[in-house]
């Protein structure tokens, strides 16, 4: 219950339906009967078992000596490998998630999305008058809105972000090629927005010029084309002035004329760039949902802004809001989530091995005292009793790496779908988990190996 309410406490921002998160019986069972076997399998049993042997022979075997506990010390030293290793599993897998969260958190988006949010309007219309209401509302909503201090550009755009590229797009030809299948016409997404639709979403225009108002219904249909865009219908170098059109539509007024060349933005997918056909809403589309860009945040402006609304069209109301930067924490809430438990699950791994390999030295040194005041007494140095323990303690560390980087190299191959621009076999991760491992390895060894060099030659002679 700590560790939900933990969980709950460091929840992502955008993390849908947290309110239903709670302490299930099905989980809550399942982990009660995964701890009893546990402790079954690792206290129970062993204890029957030497409740089942010879009281005679561990008096005849020395601690140094006899087959059972030589076997013993190797299967200790095989569980604090295993330790390590899984370890170094989980930490890998929750190193690459850090960085793709990283990079994720980090990419330029082609547009600037603070202080950037979205209105949607509530319209009554019918199929007969719809055109025209939505006409009226691109002449009466943005002068209203754009008369509020704090408000800097507005702009209609045609669907909210992240919506995925599948939808509001088209197949594209350009004029003056022979007409093919078209099954070669490459299908390109189509962005609609005003005069202000590049200021308001900061979206470098790199060549031409962006919409105007003048970009009406009657006027000649013009486009502005993303570089992407440009390059999948071969514009050339020159692209300024050439006429494209939807493909199939031979309708008079269909050409359009590339005014304008802007960069790729990640509107479609946060991901990566879509290559983008931008449009004039009162050319294409619009369905009552306006992008503004605002000085303050939105909270403070968000009753002028209804009221202007209601100002300028008694019918229209604002019914729903949404910042760019709460739909971006959406986006990015599983990967930090993921992020977040895997980072914790290593943690625990990291220090149950750092536990166990700090058990097994500190049961080496005390096993070995006697070994340890022979070689104080025959001249041995601090230094070097120190070097031996440390030494045997990366030697366990070495073997779990290794079986725990090839199992890193098999199991992150798993992760792709969550990674981003980051490789399953990155090898700065794994290195860093490696030596990560190794110095977490040689401080749970530094204590027993210290100890060991305070042992008195004369006790530990005599010691059995």
């Amino acid at each position: 219950m700590a560790l939900l309410r933990i969980l709950l406490v460091l929840e992502p921002a955008g993390l849908p339906r947290t309110d239903l998160i709670r302490l299930a019986n099905a989980p809550l069972t399942a982990a009660i009967g995964v701890t009893l076997l546990a402790v079954v399998l690792v206290g129970v049993l062993p204890a029957l078992a030497a409740a089942q042997s010879d009281l005679a022979s561990p008096l005849r075997v020395d601690a140094r000596s006899g087959g059972e506990t030589r076997a013993r010390k190797r299967v200790r030293r095989w569980f604090v490998a295993a330790q390590v290793a899984l370890a170094i599993v989980v930490l890998a897998g929750a190193g690459l998630l850090a960085r793709s969260l990283d990079r994720l958190q980090r990419i330029d988006l082609g547009y600037r999305p603070d202080r950037l949010s979205l209105l949607w309007l509530a319209v009554p219309v019918s199929r007969a008058d719809a055109e025209a209401k939505f006409g009226a509302l691109l002449d009466r909503i943005p002068p209203a809105l754009h008369a509020l201090p704090g408000v800097t550009a507005i702009t209609p755009v045609e669907a909210q972000p992240f919506f995925g590229p599948q939808i509001f797009n088209a197949p594209w030809e350009v004029e003056g090629r022979s007409s093919s299948q078209a099954s070669e016409h490459p299908r390109i997404p189509i962005e609609a927005g005003g005069p202000e639709y590049f200021r308001a979403l900061e979206i470098p225009l790199l060549r031409g010029r962006g919409f105007r108002d003048t970009d009406r219904e009657n006027a000649p249909k013009v486009a502005v084309v993303s570089e992407g865009a440009a390059r999948l219908l071969q514009l050339g170098a020159d692209p300024i002035g050439q006429r494209i059109r939807m493909a199939g539509d031979t309708g008079a007024g269909a050409w359009r004329t590339v005014v304008g060349i802007a960069g790729d933005i990640h509107f479609r997918t946060l991901r990566e760039a879509t290559p983008t056909i931008y449009l004039p809403a009162r050319q294409y589309f619009f369905q009552g949902l306006f992008a503004v860009r605002t000085v303050d945040p939105l909270t403070g402006l968000l009753p002028a802004m209804r009221r202007a609304v209601h100002d300028a069209d008694p019918e229209v109301d604002i019914v729903r809001t949404e910042t760019m930067e709460d739909l971006l924490a959406a986006q990015r809430a599983l990967p930090t989530l993921s992020t977040l438990l895997l980072s914790g699950f290593g943690l625990v791994a990291m220090v149950l091995a750092a536990v166990g390999l700090y058990g097994l030295m500190a049961s080496v040194v005390r096993e070995q005292t006697r070994e340890i005041g022979v070689r104080m007494a025959l001249g041995a140095t601090p230094a070097q009793l120190r070097r031996a323990v440390l030494g045997a303690a990366l030697g366990v560390t070495a073997v779990g790496g290794a079986v725990g980087l090839g199992a890193a190299l098999v199991s992150s191959r798993f992760l792709t779908a969550l990674l981003f621009q980051v490789s399953p076999t990155d090898p700065i991760t794994l290195a860093v988990v490696c030596v990560l491992l190794v110095g977490v390895g040689c401080g749970a060894a530094y204590v027993p190996a210290r100890r060991a060099t305070k042992v008195d030659p004369m006790v530990a002679l005599r010691y059995e």
